[in-house]
This record gives C-alpha cells, sequence and structure tokens, in this order.
C-alpha cells in the first residue's frame, strides 16, 4: 500500500524583487507552490509547478528531486530513477539523490550499485544518518556481514541516539550469535525517546513505512521487541516472548512475523484460541504464508480439530508443494478420520 506523503519545504521562499525579477526567482516561486501541493497531498498539481519550475532555470535544487519521490510513491520507480538521474546532472551536487538512487538499485537486486550511491551520499553530506543506514542494507545483500557491522558501529559511536543504527547494531549482533550484547542494543532502544525526525526528501523512510517498518521510534522500538522475542526464545524462554511479540504487535500491527511468533508463543502457553487468533491476523496480512497455515493446522490438532486441521495443511501444500512436513500431516489427519468415519 502506498502512503500518502508530505514534505515540508526544506528552505524557506525566495524573497522576489519585482523590479529586476529573474528566472531563477521565478523558478524558485513555482517550485514552492509545488512545496504546498505536496504538503496538501496533491502530488500531480505539484509535478506541474516543478515541471514549470524546471521550465525556467537549468537548476532548481530539489525539484526533480521532488519529482522523483512522487514517481516513487506511486510506484514508477523507473521515472523515479530518471528525476534523480537528471537533478545529478542538473545540479550536480545531491546527496539526496544518490541515497534515493541507493534505495532504488537495492530494490533492483544491484546491492553493488547502491552501496556505491550511499557511500556517496556519505561523502557529500557525512552527517547523512539515513545514508549510512543504505550502506548497512547494501552490504547485508551482498552478504557482507563485517562490512555492514563496521557501518553500524560508526553509527552507534558518533549518533549513539539514532535508533536505527542501535537496532542494526543489535541485529547483527544477533546473528553473529552475541545474544547478550544484542539484547543490550535492544534494550537501549526500548529505554531511548525520540523525536520522528526523519531525513527529508529520502526514499529510505517511504519505502520502510510500505514494507512495515520504519525510521520512527515506535516502528524501530516494535522491531526491537520483535527481536527481543526471538533472542528470548533462542535461549530456551518462549514464555517470556511472549510479552515482547504482543508489544511488537501493537506497535507494528501489520508486521506478518510478528503475528505469527506471538501465536506460536500463545501456542506454547496453551492459549489456543488466542493463538488461532493471531494466525488468522497473521493468513489476512501475509497470505501465501504457506508456513501460517501449517502452523495453525498444528494447534488445530492439538484441541481436536481434526478435520479443520487437514483443511489448512491441505492449504499450506496448495501454496508449497514441496512442503513435506505439512503432506505428512495432512495424511495422518485424513488417516484420523478414515477411522472415524469422518472424512
Amino acid at each position: 500500500v502506498i502512503v500518502a506523503i508530505s514534505l515540508a519545504i526544506l528552505f524557506p521562499l525566495t524573497n522576489i524583487d519585482f523590479f529586476g525579477i529573474s528566472h531563477e526567482s521565478f523558478a524558485m516561486s513555482y517550485f514552492s507552490l509545488g512545496n504546498v501541493y505536496m504538503k496538501k497531498g496533491l502530488p500531480e498539481k505539484a509535478l506541474a509547478e516543478y515541471d514549470t519550475a524546471l521550465s525556467m532555470a537549468p537548476c532548481v535544487p530539489k525539484a526533480h528531486l521532488n519529482r522523483g519521490v512522487i514517481f516513487f510513491s506511486q510506484g514508477d520507480y523507473k521515472r523515479a530513477e530518471e528525476e534523480f538521474g537528471l537533478e545529478l546532472s542538473a545540479c550536480r551536487v545531491s546527496a539526496e539523490a544518490h541515497n534515493n538512487l541507493a534505495v532504488l538499485k537495492r530494490l533492483q537486486g544491484d546491492p553493488s550499485t547502491s552501496l556505491k550511491e550511499a557511500r556517496q551520499a556519505v561523502y557529500e553530506k557525512p552527517q547523512y544518518l539515513e545514508a549510512y543506514i543504505n550502506e548497512i542494507l547494501a552490504y547485508r545483500a551482498l552478504g557482507n556481514s563485517r562490512g555492514a557491522k563496521a557501518i553500524a558501529d560508526t553509527l552507534t559511536r558518533y549518533y549513539p541516539d539514532y535508533l536505527p543504527g542501535r537496532y542494526f547494531e543489535g541485529k547483527i549482533l544477533s546473528e553473529f550469535g552475541e545474544n547478550e550484547k544484542s539484547k543490550e542494543e535492544f534494550n537501549r532502544i526500548l529505554r531511548m525517546e525520540q523525536s520522528d525526525i526523519v531525513e527529508r526528501y529520502d526514499l529510505s523512510t517511504i519505502y520502510a513505512s510500505q514494507v512495515g517498518y520504519g525510521y520512527s521510534p515506535d516502528k524501530i522500538k516494535g522491531l526491537a521487541n520483535y527481536e527481543m522475542g526471538l533472542l528470548e526464545v533462542r535461549s530456551g524462554r518462549p514464555d517470556s516472548a511472549l510479552s515482547y511479540f504482543s508489544e511488537a504487535t501493537r506497535l507494528l500491527p501489520r508486521y506478518a512475523d510478528a503475528w505469527i511468533n506471538l501465536a506460536l508463543a500463545y501456542d506454547h502457553k496453551k492459549m489456543y484460541k488466542e493463538a488461532l487468533n493471531s494466525f488468522k491476523t497473521a493468513s489476512e496480512l501475509d497470505p501465501n504464508n504457506a508456513l501460517i497455515y501449517y502452523d495453525a493446522g498444528l494447534t488445530l490438532g492439538k484441541i481436536g480439530k481434526i478435520q479443520e486441521a487437514a483443511q489448512f495443511f491441505q492449504q499450506a501444500i496448495d501454496l508449497k508443494p514441496d512442503f513435506p512436513e505439512a503432506i505428512e500431516k495432512l495424511k495422518l489427519t485424513q488417516s484420523i478420520l478414515d477411522s472415524a468415519g469422518k472424512k
């Protein structure tokens, strides 16, 4: 689902000298009007104003950039990429354009170019924290955990209150098996307060909000709760994981994985009604995930609803024909139904 974008004006309106007015001043007026339309959620009118501004001056900083953000929000990644390229060719320097290209290249399956663009964004704007996150994501897409860890270390060292940096530091530590250090990072996130301020004109936050997480405090804290739940399960404490998964679903109500793990935690505590309700929510969010139907089938089997369990195992197989565990359980439930004469 594409979310509505509201971008603030990055710099104040240009004062116009009506006796010696220049094309650049006129261009900035149209650019500013485009920003007003952006703030009002009228992207088509904003595009028209930016287009008029660009017809009056060779470089109108952020005009092509804003057009690219609009096209990205509409799902037109090709035109978005073209606009970011035009921003660079017209105005030469734009850390935001490089960072947005880093996002697009990663989505297009080109993490090497994504890393190059993110690095250039950091070079042009060393305090551009979103660009560091894109470096981390590119390294992770390349399978270079050490490279990602080095960037996360930099963020936590120099920007200790930046929640996304803490999140990736904790997640990478968890993947390295350093569970206690990982918990320390996630617990810091849960204790920290941070205002919801994001970099303007940045696709990182826009894309993140579409896939269920972002860089606002509540969303990062939702992910931290989810990771803490996983760490509790790995440590052999599934009961204590339940509260973390529950908080994760509260903060990230559209994050299917959190609902799946909450359901499993309920199942472990024999709270089967709550487990089935959570599986239902997960299936609505991620209807093509065969594992949800398989796990729900197991829960139904535990409470004696064999026929319903068989239906769920069949759904899992329909979605994933090479699912041996589901095939085995379907055969078992069918055997039970045959024996009871209920098939």
